[in-house]
């Protein structure tokens, strides 16, 4: 609209020109043909190009004004139409989350009744299901480790000491600590302040891990390990000397922290469901530490640096020598 008004402003000027230029050719005496050569001046020129040029220029402007409210139009139905995808989208993330709460709110409530109305079975399944997912995590873990090289063989999963895991968890949590929270609850009251409340948590946390982790868990641990995997006694008892204090010392180190939060912030009638959630990660831990069963595959006596000496010996001094000499105590040895 201004440069509309420009050009009509121009095209008034050089009208009141011409009417100008008539107007002293009469004064003068001139024929207004006679005044045609000074309409034909420079002057007058460059002012009728000008009009021509700023009118193509309105038409350019208006050009582009109508190109740019036609793409600003279809900009506009594009930010709409994926608004309204976006809003759908939003709209199934919340009918998902809201789903999803609706389900484990039914799912708690049923483990909830579980719980109470089969307090035992209830604890026995979560624990040892937690305890091997575990385990089955931790042992995956060590195969991706024990793959060095792209030929290298995948490490099997270990059966025996998934089962030992396991068992040992639905004896343990399952079953004492049951028993072993009910008796600490009922015997050390919380009290009605909070000082007295953390103080009976931290009573509570010590009985667990000064008196019932060193004289129950640990023995307990390692004696299931044993009979599930066939050692012996003597095994048994040589892997328990070398590593009860590094183990008691992972225990400590994850487990008072754990049981203070256990005893201080949770109800007791969900105080086993908590530990067995923590101890799908302490699984994860005390798998590590487990050893590993070594498998090894021998071609010749050179492959184990047995000297020529030892060629003939018997196929049971043989697997006991290469075992002092290439593994460590609990290692199976395949030859």
């Amino acid at each position: 609209s201004t440069m509309r008004s420009l050009v009509l402003g121009t095209a008034s000027t050089m009208r009141s020109l011409v009417l100008l230029l008539c107007a002293a050719s009469a004064a003068e005496g001139l024929h207004p043909l006679q005044a045609r050569p000074l309409l034909r001046a420079p002057a007058v020129q460059r002012a009728r190009v000008s009009a021509v040029s700023l009118a193509d220029l309105l038409l350019l402007a208006e050009h582009q004004a109508r190109t740019a409210a036609a793409i600003s139009s279809a900009v506009t139905a594009r930010y709409g139409a994926e608004l309204a995808s976006l809003a759908d989208l939003f709209s199934l993330a919340e009918h998902q989350v809201s789903y999803a709460a609706v389900f484990g709110s039914e799912v708690a409530a049923r483990y909830g009744a579980e719980l109470v109305e089969h307090p035992l079975k209830t604890h026995v399944v979560t624990a040892a299901s937690l305890f091997l997912v575990g385990d089955a995590i931790s042992q995956s873990i060590q195969a991706a480790r024990a793959i060095r090289e792209p030929g290298d063989a995948p490490v099997a999963y270990d059966v025996r000491r998934a089962a030992s895991f396991g068992l040992f968890s639905a004896m343990w949590s399952g079953v004492f600590q049951s028993w072993w929270f009910d008796l600490l609850n009922g015997n050390i009251p919380g009290g009605t302040t909070t000082t007295d409340h953390l103080i009976a948590a931290v009573e509570k946390t010590a009985m667990c891990q000064l008196v019932s982790a060193p004289l129950v868990y640990l023995p307990l641990l390692f004696t299931v390990q044993g009979l599930v995997r066939g050692w012996s006694a003597e095994r048994t008892l040589s892997h328990s000397q070398a590593n009860y204090r590094p183990l008691l010392q992972r225990n400590w180190s994850f487990w008072w922290p754990v049981q203070f939060v256990q005893f201080g912030a949770v109800a007791a009638e969900w105080q086993l469901p908590y530990v067995s959630a923590a101890a799908l990660v302490w699984a994860i831990i005390l798998s590590a530490a487990s050893e590993p069963t070594a498998q090894v595959a021998v071609s010749s006596l050179a492959d184990i640096g047995l000297g020529a000496a030892e060629s003939s010996a018997d196929p049971n001094e043989f697997v006991l020598v290469a075992s002092a000499a290439s593994a460590g105590p609990d290692d199976d040895i395949r030859v």
